[in-house]
Parts: structure tokens; sequence; C-alpha cells
């Protein structure tokens, strides 16, 4: 706990490299790390061990180890403050802690008695042993593979001469260059595997000499494969786990599985599964759905060497979604006939286009030295950008540099609009234009909107020609059919140049367009929107307005189908747990869930990825295309 507690607070915590507020929301919380760790408050006194009897003996054995844990933090220079003293009695609790912790002088940086206490002329004097060592690698008990790496820690009254590690008489000098602690490796292939014992002799300056054994096992981790689950699968209702393990020196291994025990905790502690030498078997999901967490698959020997992996996968229980695929690492783009989906290793991120029948695959190259933010199938190849800015066409050979500076994008089989300069391309006449705006939405057939800076006008681009529709709007929708927009004053409307019709009184955005289909919010109470529930109405291409959802919290749209299905999210009923997915078709009498509402991924987009393939629904998440049945 105390290594956790530095590792999140103290030099390079965890907790000061995010950007948190004061509590006020006014300012961000100073970087101010903790350097200096004071062991319990006031040990002499009964009160603060719940009633227990203070004693100068518990003191010390919590002291001791409160101080190997500083040591062994990612901060071993850290200081270690006793807790501060007090009553008329604290010179001789004082005086009972240096019995019971001879070397109290190496385990304390600062003394600390409060200034309150009653001391009169009391005068404690003490001599500290030369010697206190901590032996933090091999641990004692712990066991070392091929080459045993020590890491001591020495606290000492006169400076360190040497310091030398034996093991059944290999020997190596330790080294003290990093300044915090004594370091050195010893290879011990060619011993027998099994129980050895570390001789470390200290010798300091005065002609001290300190001679301690530590015992540790020798023995190399087993080998383990792990065919399944692999990153960023998704676990629907269970996961099945493939593994077998091996050891190096012949004798018997078993394989663990660990989950999440489905409380607050994301770290897979409950042992759910376990197989002498191999492991073929699904087990269940105890973690909240809705969460992207941990599977650990481990393996270990009859001496207790382990090795493990943590394998990440997202925690799915939407009964109407099936697999349809699952490669690389992240699934990005699915039409009738092809997938695409990025592929992380150790050289890199590729880019890979995948047949659906056959499955040929071909690579998509990535310039040298640029990083993938985003990809989508086009009717020609694919599209794609990256983070230092540039839209890239790719149609089997090399990957063309279309627009630089551009990052988020909208992808179309034939067109592609950017929100940075209003960036347009035209993917079949490979003409590039740039509307001045910020561009909002681009039509399958080309037709695209934008606002301009103030007075924030709506722009149409159609048939090469560039017009203002709206004198006063902003945030426009368009399918190449109807025109949606916030007219400022939180009312949204579809536009028609014979008098635009008015669909809700709103604030929100989350409203969109499609093959002549309108969906959009409308708040539950008339007149509140600010923060308030809304349901989801759709506007069918004949003019007829029907509400499409009807939970009593409301609802947030998400998508909108080419025959006016829509995909919308809802708070659990329980108040906790990821926002549910539905889908839902026209008349929208039966909504299935369709799963969860993750997380951003790091390109701050909504999880998962909703994708139409005509009237086929599709999630993509992780790895995966998931298949909705609605």
């Amino acid at each position: 706990m105390i290594r956790k507690v530095i590792a999140r607070y103290g030099t390079g915590g965890s907790y000061w490299k995010k950007r948190h507020r004061c509590i006020d929301g006014k300012g961000r919380v100073p970087k101010r790390p903790s350097r200096t760790w004071q062991v319990w408050n006031e040990p002499n006194v009964m009160g603060y061990y719940g009633g227990q009897r203070a004693t100068a003996e518990g003191y010390g054995r919590l002291l001791t180890a409160a101080d190997k844990a500083i040591n062994g933090s990612i901060n071993p220079r850290a200081k270690t403050v006793l807790g501060g003293l007090t009553g008329s009695q604290s010179s001789g609790f004082l005086r009972a802690l240096y019995k019971a912790v001879p070397h109290l002088n190496s385990r304390i940086n600062i003394f600390d008695q409060h200034a309150y206490a009653t001391v009169g002329g009391q005068r404690v004097t003490f001599t500290a042993g030369p010697f206190d060592v901590s032996m933090l690698s091999p641990y004692p008990g712990a066991t070392a593979g091929d080459t045993a790496q020590f890491y001591v820690v020495i606290r000492s009254a006169f400076q360190v001469q040497s310091v030398t590690a034996v093991v059944e008489g290999r020997s190596v000098a330790l080294d003290f260059s990093n300044g915090v602690s004594w370091t050195g490796k010893l290879p011990l292939v060619g011993l027998a595997q099994g129980p050895k014992t570390t001789t470390l002799t200290v010798t300091d300056v005065a002609g001290h000499v300190l001679v301690r054994q530590y015992p540790f096992s020798y023995d190399r981790a087993p080998q383990l494969t792990v065919t399944s689950p692999q990153a960023n699968d998704v676990a629907l209702g269970g996961v099945r786990v493939q593994a077998s393990c091996a050891d190096d020196f012949g004798g018997p291994c078993t394989v663990r599985v660990y989950t999440p025990d489905g409380g607050v905790s994301q770290e897979p502690n409950k042992l759910v599964a376990s197989g002498q030498g191999s492991i073929d078997a699904t087990v269940p999901i105890t973690f909240q759905a809705g969460m992207r967490s941990l599977v650990r698959v481990d393996a270990v020997d009859a001496l207790g060497a382990v090795v493990a992996r943590d394998i990440p996968l997202y925690w799915e229980d939407g009964a109407s979604l099936t697999q349809a695929a699952a490669f690389g690492t992240r699934m990005l783009d699915v039409d009738a006939t092809r997938l695409l989906y990025a592929d992380s290793s150790a050289a890199g991120v590729a880019l890979k286009v995948r047949g659906r029948s056959g499955g040929a695959e071909q690579a998509v190259p990535i310039p040298a030295g640029k990083t993938l933010y985003d990809a989508a199938l086009t009717a020609y190849g694919v599209a794609f950008t990256v983070a230092q800015g540039g839209l890239y066409d790719w149609r089997g050979g090399s990957s063309d540099l279309v627009a630089v500076g551009v990052v988020r994008c909208q992808f179309h089989p034939h067109y592609v609009g950017c929100s940075s300069n209003g960036t347009y391309y035209d993917l079949a006449a490979h003409e590039l234009r740039g509307f001045g705006g910020t561009l909002l939405d681009v039509a399958d057939n080309g037709d695209a909107v934008w606002m301009s800076a103030f007075p924030f006008s709506v722009h149409r681009f159609r048939g090469g020609t560039e017009s203002v529709i709206v004198p006063v709007g902003q945030t426009p929708r368009t399918d190449g059919v109807n025109v949606v927009f916030d007219d400022r004053f939180n009312n949204l409307y579809r536009y028609d140049p014979a008098g635009n019709e008015l669909l809700a009184t709103t604030n929100r955005t989350d409203y969109d367009a499609e093959n002549g289909w309108i969906a959009y919010p409308v708040p539950i109470t008339p007149g509140f929107f600010n923060n308030a529930p809304h349901q989801i109405f759709t506007r069918s291409p004949a003019g007829a307005i029907r509400q499409a959802t009807s939970f009593s919290g409301g609802a947030v749209f998400r998508s909108l189908g080419p025959s006016g299905q829509v995909v919308f999210s809802t708070s659990p009923a329980s108040g906790s747990g990821a926002p549910l997915l539905y889908a839902s078709a026209a008349p929208y009498n039966t909504p299935v869930q369709a799963g969860r509402v993750f997380a951003e991924n790091a390109n701050g987009e909504a999880q998962p990825r909703i994708r139409w393939v005509g009237d086929e629904l599709y999630l993509l998440l992780g790895r995966a295309a998931l298949r909705v049945a609605y």
C-alpha cells in the first residue's frame, strides 16, 4: 500500500501527471509531490491504535516495514519521518524504541517531537549500530531466473566501502553508481534448480564487516502460450481462454485464469479457472459490462516461478450481438465486401484491408514517421489521416498525400470532408476544395454544409456551386436531401426554401439526416431543455413525425439508419454502469439492447463505432465487428 501511495503522490507520481482541478473548479491542483513520509502520528499514545496499548516494539515493527517500503518505492531517496512523539513520557518511549530497533538511526531521516510535549530537561543519548540492510532483489524467499539481479539498500553510520554477493561460489561486487542502492547481476546458468542462498558481505571504511544470508530459489519461469483471447477482443457473456505452459526444467506447471471480481477494482484478482499444463475453457464475466478491463493468464511451476500476461478486453452483454469478424488490434471500418483494421506491433501500426469472403489482405502503407489517426474504406480503396496532420488517398499502390494540416474528417465512399478550413475532397475527380468555414457534414451525393464565422451563416455546396442557404444558423447536417440546423436561439429547423420547418426547441446537437430521414431530440418537458431528458423523434421522407424512444429517463441519439432505424443510448435503470445502447426500427415499438456505450477512445470518439451496411447494423469495438440483430 505504501509503495502504491508513493507511486501516486510522490515524485513522478501518476496523480501529478493528470490535470486535476481544485475543488472550486477555478484552477489546477499545483504540482507538489511529497518527498517525505511520516510513519504514524503520536505512536506513544494509545488513542491512535484503536484502544490497543501503544508499545515501542509494535511501532518499531511498523516503522521498519514502512521504511523498507519507502526504500523500495519509485522514490527510494524519499525521507522517512518518525511519528511525532508527545506527552511527558516521550523520551522513555524513544529509549524503548531504540532498544526494539537497534539500527533506528538507519531507519529514520527526520525525528519529530511535538512542540507541545512536556519534556522538561530530559536528554537521551544513543549509539547507532553500523549497518541496516534491505535486500530488495532477489527478495528473501523469491524466485530468480538465469540471472540474479541484486538490488540492496544499505544505511550505515560510516561510509560503505564494498558489498559482495556470493551464490554457491559465484560472486559479484555490487556497484553504487546510481547513488541510491548497491546493484549487480550474477549469472546462475549451470547451477542446479532449487533453493539457493545469497551470502552478502558489507564492509565500511571503519573496518566494520556485516555478513548476512538471504534465501531464494533458482528457477526459470515456465513458457506460456496464449492462443485466446487476444488483446482488444470483445467478450460476449464470457471469454474463451486457450493457453498452455511448459516448464524449462521438465517439471509440472499450471495455467491459471483471473478476471476482475466485479467490485470497484479493475485488477484481475479473482481466480476463475485453472488447468494442469493447458486450459481450454469459457470463463464467465463478473465485471461490469461496458468497461475495458483485463484478463490475466499466468503459468506457475512446482517451485513457484510465475509468468503472466495481462490481456485487455471489452466486456459486453448485448444478447443481440454476434461477432462477424475480429482482426488486428482495432477494427476501423466495414462494408459489404471488405474489412479495414489496424494491427499494432513492436514495429509500429500496420493498416490492412481484408476481404470478407476468401480473406485476401492488402497492406496500406503509412508514411514513415507518421502516426495513424483515423481511416475508412472508400469506393476506390482507403482514405486515412495522420496525427501530424494530413489526409491520404490509397488505391492499391502508394498512399498519396491529398491535404496537409487536417486530422478529423468524415469519410464517404466518394467524398471526404474535414473540419479544418472546410477541407473537401472529391475522390472520383481527385479534386480538393477549401470552403474556409467549419465543415460539419458531407453527404454521399457530394453535398456539403458548413457554417462560417460571424454572423454564423449556413452554407451549402451542391453541384459545383456554393451558396448561403441560412443567413443565421449553425451546426448543419445534411444527407443530400435535407439540411437540419440550429438557428442559434435553441430552435432546430429543417431547411426549406419555401419556409423552414421547426422540428424542436432544444440546445442539443445530437441530430442527423440520412436518406431523406431526420432524427432529432425533443425535450420531455416543453421549454425545459438545459440538461433535461429528451426523447428522440424521426421525420420520414414523406414528412411523418414519429416518437422513436419512450424511456422515462430520456435518450441520447447515436445513429440514423437508411430506413429510419435509430440507435440511441440511455442510462441504466439502476443508475450504475455504462449507458445502454439500443437499436430500433420504425414503428419503434420494440427497441433491442445492442450493448453498451464505452469510454471514448484516444481520438475522443465514442465507442463503439456504428456502421450501416445497407440495413445491416454493425458495432466496431476493439478488434471486432459485431452484428446487431434488431
